[in-house]
């Protein structure tokens, strides 16, 4: 078996995966959506506190 080199390996990988595209599921930016709707909720609420607190 013939050894290569890791340039050699890296550039079979890259070449192999260079037009590679994966479709995403139907429902995948309603989920992303309603994970960053919480994540902005939640941020809300500290800020409001410390404002409180420095008073």
């Amino acid at each position: 078996m013939k050894e290569i080199s890791d340039k050699e390996f890296d550039g079979f990988f890259k070449s192999s995966f260079e037009d590679f595209e994966v479709a995403p599921s139907k429902n995948s930016w309603e989920n992303i959506t309603q994970k960053l709707d919480k994540k902005a909720a939640k941020k809300k609420f500290p800020i409001y506190w410390s404002a409180a607190a420095s008073v």
